[in-house]
């Protein structure tokens, strides 16, 4: 019995195989399958020419082994499409057919992963040609879903979308040390059903086997989360890179993957692959690509890439600044950061590093020049007014202790470049105005940055951080790098706040666990760019914590008032919608990434801090053939995120795994960079503070709170008051040394 739309069974592929390749002419002419058919297998006129040299970037043309100089190959499938075929076709030579039947071509046995490449800095990366073993394809099909096809030698896309096609090529061939400039990919259309069909390519963003994908699953026991890799928030990306219309065969068609291949080479993305897709659900048409197992190796998918030797670095005269609070329960673990501030400088980092460090009791607050010293069990040796000044207390939860430090900084020691990094708790987005209750919001976590226990308890509210970031001579001379070393603080309200003071914030949308890398984070930032020292940093703290469940993200504060953009109309087409559309956007919480901001190291699904991306995601999925305009906002707030020139998100990496020593495995497999506050759940303590005081830049700026009251409903004012005086009902009020418990050396939470 044959599956549904003319796929035969496993039994006659098999027959088909052993029968040679007349038979599976004659079969496609006849229509195998049940599919009836007038013009399958009728050649289709073949190029006389080879594809332009510009596809290839060779110059003089493509460069063709000498086996396959002579040789060509007959187009066959194991399936007929669901309509007419017609298939490019040319008389196999001996050693082709060997090819197909034997199941190897002799001289594409190979094991090393190479490539061919040109003396201008181009790299052509095609399976089996110069050695290259590093492509792999599949077809993965609706109608069986459970079934792999890497070894078939064709890739198929379209029938309503019922055919899709991965494809990945490894691309470390690329030299480490370069720049990617320009990389399409080429495939040859050597069969259709007759119709054009504009197909895309989108990139794969999770991990992907296509020797065991299907249209179930990315690899095998790990399933897609929507079959078929149409998953726009954990599958692949929502948008694709480019889009080509198919309108004849027997043609080379390209895509400009170079933005893609960027990202893969420079370890933004990890490279799993692209999606090959139709961008009509109506459409029957189906395009038939010669794949990585194509009998004639000159037809087999060629991705190019150019490449540049970049100029010797700038050397970067860079200056650190660190607000190193540790007057709380952090006190004993700054002092191991402080110590790996001094292995940086022990190790050769040439930076200037000033910290200000407040430890726990009165008057120890003292400023630093770092010193050199391999020793991480004690400080070195420090002169005061020379290497140390000693400020007596200062409250480091005072946003005027915050700006002295940084004008000082400046003034004293000047830079081409400055990295502050405030290194203390976080919570995500932080009330101003809340002090006198701070223990017991934190009992049931609250929001508080840089909180400050002596002489009375304070901390740095995200609205005085907007005021620091917003002094006139932090617009006229922003900082380059901001790294909010801190639970919770990659907030799209902490981003837009401070976006004009500063170009990039490093920042962790979720719990943080660090071992605090400050030593490798620093050594040789003296060659690197302000970009390219915040997808270090990125790099580095993912890599110091494997096993852990981790998020971290790069963000373009220049570009971050386009959030603003996006969101405010994505809210007001939302807006628009309700109340119909109420169940739609509840259920796009429900399944978009939850951030842990309770502090009790479990996701659970009424979490007030949702990730952005996976949120906006969540809405396209569910207004796709509901509302466009709604959608074209939902789509465009991703695209602003992630995609583009100039994304808001420029870097970001992120890990399920343990959530802390004495947390459970958690799956963050939906972050994308950004958090936002999205109380839908249970009720927030913020949320008064939120929607009455308009305390903060984003809430002013844009229709988000305004959508969130018509679905939560207005706080009332009285309920702001009596938040001052209440507890957790679900947790009493802790003493602070209770919060010791949540240390875990050399893996800290904060």
């Amino acid at each position: 019995m044959e599956p549904r739309h003319g796929v035969p069974s496993s039994a006659l592929l098999m027959l088909i195989l052993l029968a040679g390749l007349a038979p599976v002419q004659s079969a496609l002419a006849a229509g195998v399958g049940g599919v009836p058919t007038d013009t399958a297998g009728v050649e289709a006129e073949v190029p006389k020419q080879k594809p332009p040299s510009t596809h290839l970037g060779h110059v003089g043309g493509i460069q063709v082994p000498p086996w396959a100089a002579a040789q060509s190959s007959v187009e066959f499938a194991l399936w007929p499409p669901p309509a007419s075929a017609v298939f490019s076709s040319r008389p196999l030579g001996s050693e082709q057919q060997q090819g197909v039947l034997g199941g190897a071509i002799a001289d594409s046995a190979v094991s090393a992963v190479s490539a061919m490449v040109s003396d201008s800095g181009t790299i052509t990366f095609q399976q089996s040609w110069e050695g290259y073993d590093g492509c792999t394809g599949t077809t993965i099909y609706m109608m069986t879903p459970d079934k792999n096809y890497w070894w078939w030698n064709s890739l198929l896309q379209g029938y309503r979308q019922q055919f899709a096609s991965l494809l990945r090529f490894d691309i470390t061939a690329v030299p480490v040390d370069t720049v990617v400039t320009r990389a399409t990919l080429h495939l040859y259309a050597s069969g259709w059903s007759g119709e054009q069909s504009t197909i895309g390519v989108y990139a794969v963003t999770r991990a992907v086997n296509p020797r065991e994908a299907t249209w179930n699953e990315a690899e095998a026991g790990s399933p897609w989360t929507q079959p078929g890799c149409n998953d726009t928030v954990s599958d692949r990306r929502a948008s694709p890179e480019r889009t080509s219309l198919v309108d004849t065969i027997g043609e080379w068609y390209e895509w400009d993957v170079t933005a893609l291949v960027q990202d893969w080479h420079s370890r933004h993305l990890p490279n799993q692959g692209v999606l090959l897709r139709s961008e009509s659900s109506t459409s029957q048409s189906t395009v038939y690509f010669a794949g990585p197992e194509h009998p004639n190796v000159e037809w087999r998918p060629r991705l190019v890439v150019t490449y540049d030797v970049p100029p010797e670095p700038w050397l970067w005269a860079w200056t650190v600044m660190v607000y190193l609070d540790g007057d709380n329960e952090l006190d004993v673990p700054t002092a191991e950061l402080f110590n790996r501030l001094e292995l940086a400088k022990h190790l050769g980092c040439e930076a200037k590093i000033l910290v200000l460090w407040d430890r726990r009791g009165p008057g120890n607050t003292v400023l630093y020049l770092v010193q050199p010293d391999g020793n991480e069990d004690q400080l070195a040796a420090y002169v005061e007014d020379q290497t140390m000044w000693h400020r007596g207390e200062l409250n480091m939860g005072d946003p005027a202790t915050l700006s002295g430090f940084i004008r000082e900084t400046r003034s004293r020691h000047p830079g081409d470049a400055y990295l502050l990094a405030i290194v203390d708790h976080g919570g995500g987005w932080a009330p101003d105005g809340i002090w006198p209750y701070i223990d017991d919001r934190y009992a049931y976590g609250g929001s508080m940055f840089c909180r400050d226990i002596t002489p009375l308890s304070d901390y740095l509210s995200t609205m005085e951080m907007g005021q620091v970031f917003s002094a006139p001579e932090m617009i006229a001379h922003p900082l380059n790098v901001v790294l909010y070393d801190a639970c919770l603080m990659g907030m799209v309200e902490e981003a837009y706040e401070i976006r004009r003071g500063a170009r990039y914030l490093v920042a962790s949308e979720s719990q943080v666990f660090t071992s605090y890398p400050y030593d490798r984070y620093l050594v040789g930032i003296r060659r690197r760019s302000p970009e390219q020292l915040v997808r270090w940093i990125v790099d580095t703290f993912s890599l110091s914590l494997p096993g852990y469940a981790t998020t971290m993200a790069a963000i373009d504060l220049q570009a971050v008032d386009r959030i603003g953009s996006s969101l405010d109309t994505l809210a007001r087409e939302l807006d628009r919608l309700l109340p119909g559309a109420e169940p739609l956007v509840r259920q796009a919480y429900a399944e978009a990434q939850k951030l842990d901001c309770d502090h009790d190291r479990v996701i659970s699904q009424d979490e007030a801090i949702v990730d952005l991306g996976s949120l906006a995601g969540r809405l396209a999925l569910g207004l796709s053939g509901v509302d466009q305009s709604a959608w074209n906002a939902a789509d465009g707030l991703m695209h602003t995120l992630r995609s583009g020139e100039s994304p808001v998100v420029v870097y970001e990496r992120h890990s399920s795994g343990m959530m802390g020593h004495q947390g459970g495995h958690t799956r963050l497999d939906g972050a994308t960079g950004l958090g936002i506050f999205c109380p839908l759940g249970e009720y927030d303590f913020d949320w008064p503070h939120y929607a009455l005081e308009r305390q903060l830049a984003l809430v002013r700026d844009t229709y988000w709170e305004e959508l969130l009251t018509r679905l939560i409903g207005e706080p009332s004012w009285s309920e702001l008051v009596s938040d001052a005086l209440a507890l957790n009902p679900k947790e009493p009020s802790r003493p602070l040394d209770a919060f010791v418990s949540a240390i875990f050396l050399p893996i800290l939470l904060r």
